[in-house]
């Protein structure tokens, strides 16, 4: 892993393998069960997410959730309004 920065906050880089292994492994864990989740999402639908925090907060983990919908569908986007750290 490299180190980057990102204003005054370091970050270690990702490795996107690892990352998408896991995403498989947690997508594929869910759908025998069709829990909730699993349920909502749609082939061919689209949709517009936003996120609220009830409290205010550090916020940490963005690119792996990105990724998450973009493993599902590498056209998705996400706008941040926020930093991560």
């Amino acid at each position: 892993m490299r180190r980057k920065t990102q204003g005054d906050v370091y970050m270690l880089a990702i490795n996107q393998d690892l990352v998408d292994e896991y995403i498989a492994r947690g997508l594929k864990e869910d759908v025998p069960y069709e829990d909730v989740t699993t349920q909502a999402i749609y082939m061919g639908q689209q949709a517009t997410v936003q996120l609220l925090a009830k409290e205010s907060g550090i916020i940490c983990g963005l690119a792996v959730f990105e990724r998450v919908f973009q493993y599902l569908d590498p056209q998705t986007t996400c706008q941040w309004l926020v930093q991560e750290g």
